[in-house]
């Protein structure tokens, strides 16, 4: 389950409303096991972000209404290390 107001480091204009699940990839790399993964996002720019990011922090139990916004899917690689 994704985090309310959950952005991606990589784009912090758009909120995370889902994950792909199955989109989970691994990579090859030397030093640290890169994966890719996909989420669904919304585009409402920094400042709408932040105020619904604002909102759910304040009252946990409130759920957002982003269904009017177009919703497009975004890639991420995340490596992962033992540090």
């Amino acid at each position: 389950m994704v985090q309310p107001g959950c952005y991606l480091p990589s784009n912090p204009e758009a909120m995370v409303i889902d994950i792909d699940y199955q989109s989970g990839t691994p990579l090859q790399s030397a030093a640290k096991a890169p994966y890719l993964a996909k989420f669904k996002v919304i585009n409402c720019g920094v400042t709408e972000l932040e105020n619904l990011a604002m909102a759910v922090s304040d009252s946990p139990t409130k759920t957002l209404n982003v269904s009017n916004k177009p919703q497009t899917w975004q890639a991420a690689i995340f490596k992962v290390s033992e540090y």
